[in-house]
């Protein structure tokens, strides 16, 4: 299991905060064709994550904080 993934464990399967969507954008940026199975392995699915990407797109700070932790 994956650090992310025993974080998401830990934590529950709420929201995304935006280091936690920028770890599994990193994750599926390494291997697109498992995106599915990288998702749902962390309790998601396609159209949840797209809604996370979206909120976090919204607000500034968010957005912010996502793309310093894509930059890691």
């Amino acid at each position: 299991m994956t650090l992310f993934m025993t974080w998401l464990v830990a934590c529950g399967s709420g929201a995304l905060d935006p280091a936690g969507a920028a770890a599994l954008a990193d994750q599926i940026a390494a291997d697109p064709a498992n995106a599915e199975t990288v998702l749902k392995d962390a309790g998601t699915d396609a159209a949840a994550f797209e809604a996370t990407l979206y909120d976090i797109a919204e607000d500034e700070a968010k957005t912010a904080a996502y793309l310093a932790a894509r930059k890691k």
